[in-house]
């Protein structure tokens, strides 16, 4: 669906959507920029952030940890809460 679409944004749940995700987009030879992780508030645990970009279009991809596993909002210290809410604002 991909070849079709151009969303702006897509969020992943869990570290290996947002790679494949990008290998969707490599295969579709989009331009990558570099990822950059983003601190969690989960020890070593980062939020990714990319963007691909291609004829003047271009989406972000915010790879978070599995849910299932970790709070992102409602956290005492909402360091996810505001790492994801930043990432959000630089798309």
């Amino acid at each position: 669906m991909l070849p079709y679409l151009a969303p702006r944004l897509i969020i992943c749940i869990g570290l290996g959507v947002f790679q494949e995700v990008g290998r969707c987009y490599d295969s579709m030879r989009w331009i990558r920029s570099q990822p950059t992780g983003r601190a969690s508030g989960w020890g070593k645990i980062r939020i990714m952030q990319c963007r691909f970009s291609r004829n003047r279009r271009s989406t972000s991809v915010i790879g978070l940890p599995h849910l299932a596993r970790f709070a992102v909002f409602g956290r005492e210290h909402e360091v996810a809460e505001k790492t994801l809410l930043d990432a959000l604002k630089m798309r």
